[in-house]
């Protein structure tokens, strides 16, 4: 948690079609609500879940200091293109 609390920035990808994670959203610490027990469950928004309530990874503090972002990207599973990777670097790596 100490480490992750000293990052200047947390940048997430989603991708809009992803069929390999379940659920989607947890490319953004989302996940399924754990007191579930009929199917389908439903998602819980990171700001909703327990380690994000306890800060368990620092994800709290890091969101309230403004230092996650969360981005999508159109297409599958790290389906990623040259202008993709050219953009991210462009927009994150300064």
């Amino acid at each position: 948690y100490s480490r992750m609390s000293q990052l200047d920035q947390i940048v997430m990808y989603r991708f809009n079609l992803d069929d390999v994670i379940a659920p989607r959203d947890s490319a953004w610490f989302a996940s399924y609500d754990t007191e579930c027990s009929l199917l389908p469950c439903d998602v819980l928004p990171m700001e909703e879940t327990q380690g994000y309530i306890d800060d368990y990874l620092g994800l709290k503090s890091l969101n309230e200091e403004g230092k996650l972002v969360f981005e999508e990207l159109p297409g599958l599973h790290m389906e990623f293109f040259p202008e993709d990777i050219v953009n991210m670097a462009q927009k994150y790596l300064k």
